[in-house]
């Protein structure tokens, strides 16, 4: 009895002195216990929410859609403030806990929202496994193909197969997925319960009303209604075309619209199926994790939508007070394009241009010299005016820049190299408020949406509970450098 007891004292001295050494280094480590998740190092805790090396590189990728991770380069790391990034991450969940607090996770319009991307989603997942991972081109099928319709001679060019090998697989390819995709469709077809309202179909048509057709069932799959609206809209969408207009005689555009009808009605009835199908098989394809991951991004995008939807725009909305303010501030933004006129010298090379421009320095005069050193190369325009609209930017800011009479540096262009002379300039007139009243309101509004989401965030941020590991930001950063390397 005493010797159990022993062994017992043991292996709970073993426990006690593993938590002890547990604690001791969550001490070492900063006074936090997880530093480090499954799926990478921890780089904040949001109210308890852990965001970590993978979500932190899925929005990184989102913000500077240029960075590929298989090409790291020091260029594109320099351009990237990793804090920022984090912070952006903090301020977004921020925002889907304040959305889930206000209920719009249980809105009609969010779920109706999530339900049709998490059913797109399952039915390309479907789609993969019923067709696409059973399609499968051998190099003998490519070699028939080819001799069926390339060797008209009997002869086998294998230089001209190897320049279309790569085509005639992808064609059937797309072969076998369409033999493959009807075979499913007719399988789902054929097991449905499908019933039809012939009359009502009969009776439909691209002039019928949506309110009089509204909740009318026009056919069901498996007990599931299809409504006489959605088949009148996919109806229209179909009919608005030419082939339609064309035809004259009455018959065979009854004939026409009679066989149009049965194809999106087919089509209505075999997107039923399909999707009651993906639905059957939900619980396995949610065992993916990647798919858990695109559904959940997806749900935290659509409740952050929501939020700035139904609590930021209704505030952003200027008032004609404040448009008419910021018109008063910015008039020289709504100017018609400015009128110039100049002289430009072109040069063969840098050096000669820049031997121009110490002549000039030393006091001859540009006219004189255009003619003399850029041989003909002068361009005088006797003060015809032209838009500063019509040059490129770099030329713009250079012509921005002068005061009239002034000259330019070297200006490099595709053609060479030039020096300008400013002669004249006309500013543009300012545009009267109606007339870009549309305008400011985009500019205006956006501005005070801004303004409004960093404000409410500030607030959201001073009562949240906001770690963030900065070691780990930098080990993080050290690892891209080296990955760079």
């Amino acid at each position: 009895m005493v010797a159990v007891k022993v062994r017992r004292n043991k292996r709970w001295l073993k426990v006690a002195n593993l938590m002890f050494g547990l604690i001791g280094l969550s001490i070492v480590l900063g006074g936090e216990f997880a530093v480090a998740s499954r799926f990478g190092l921890i780089l904040a805790k949001v109210n308890g929410y852990v965001i970590d090396e993978r979500i932190f590189e899925n929005e990184l990728k989102k913000e500077h859609k240029e960075l590929l991770w298989t090409s790291l380069s020091p260029n594109v790391l320099h351009r990237v403030n990793l804090l920022d990034v984090l912070n952006k991450l903090i301020d977004k969940r921020l925002i889907i806990e304040e959305a889930i607090n206000l209920g719009l996770d249980k809105d009609p319009v969010f779920l109706r929202n999530f339900r049709l991307f998490e059913i797109n989603q399952l039915i390309l997942r479907l789609r993969k496994e019923v067709v696409l991972d059973k399609i499968s081109v051998s190099d003998a099928e490519i070699r028939a193909y080819f001799k069926k319709f390339y060797c008209k001679d009997g002869k086998f060019d294998e230089k001209k197969f190897k320049h279309v090998k790569r085509w005639i697989k992808r064609k059937l390819e797309k072969l076998k997925e369409k033999d493959l995709s009807d075979k499913f469709f007719a399988f789902l077809r054929k097991r449905a319960r499908i019933w039809i309202d012939k009359k009502l179909v009969d009776e439909c048509g691209v002039e019928s009303s949506f309110s009089v057709l509204k909740d009318k069932i026009i056919a069901r799959a498996n007990g599931k209604p299809i409504l006489a609206q959605d088949f009148i809209e996919d109806l229209k969408i179909v009919l608005n075309n030419r082939k339609l207009q064309k035809i004259k005689d009455k018959e065979k555009k009854r004939e026409y619209v009679k066989k149009i009808k049965k194809m999106v009605l087919t089509r209505l009835i075999t997107h039923e199926l399909i999707v009651q199908e993906a639905l059957k098989r939900k619980s396995r394809y949610l065992e993916d994790s990647n798919l858990l991951d695109i559904l959940t991004q997806r749900k935290e995008q659509l409740l952050i939508n929501l939020f700035k939807i139904r609590y930021i725009y209704p505030l952003a909305r200027p008032s004609k007070k404040e448009l008419r303010e910021y018109y008063r501030t910015h008039k020289d933004k709504f100017r018609t394009p400015s009128k110039v006129c100049f002289s430009e010298v072109y040069f063969a090379k840098r050096k000669e241009a820049e031997n121009f421009l110490n002549k000039l320095k030393q006091g001859a005069s540009f006219e004189f010299l255009a003619k003399r050193v850029a041989q003909g190369s002068a361009v005088e325009r006797d003060y015809i005016w032209v838009y500063t609209s019509k040059f490129s930017e770099r030329l713009k800011k250079v012509l921005e820049s002068l005061a009239v009479g002034s000259v330019s540096g070297v200006i490099a262009d595709d053609v060479g190299y030039k020096v300008i002379k400013l002669k004249a300039r006309k500013k543009g007139k300012v545009v009267e408020f109606s007339e870009v009243e549309n305008m400011l309101k985009k500019i205006v509004g956006k501005q005070k949406f801004k303004k409004i989401l960093s404000e409410y965030i500030k607030r959201l941020r001073k009562h949240a509970d906001i770690k963030i590991y900065k070691k780990n930001l930098e080990k993080l950063k050290q690892k891209y450098w080296s990955k760079a390397a």
